[in-house]
């Protein structure tokens, strides 16, 4: 989502306002940030299997 905000046209900010685009932002790394811990733990077993 990072890249496609860099690279989009100024019209798309006139048409977006900030607040909303920020928003976005922050519910995906909300998600981010509630799955990562599961899924590390979940494979740290995996890890360790020789």
């Amino acid at each position: 989502m990072f890249q496609r905000i860099i690279h989009c046209p100024i019209s798309f900010f006139d048409l977006n306002p900030i607040g909303r685009i920020l928003n976005r932002f922050t519910k995906d790394m909300a998600i981010v940030d509630e799955e990562l811990p599961t899924t590390i733990f979940d494979f740290l077993p995996v890890g360790s299997i020789h």
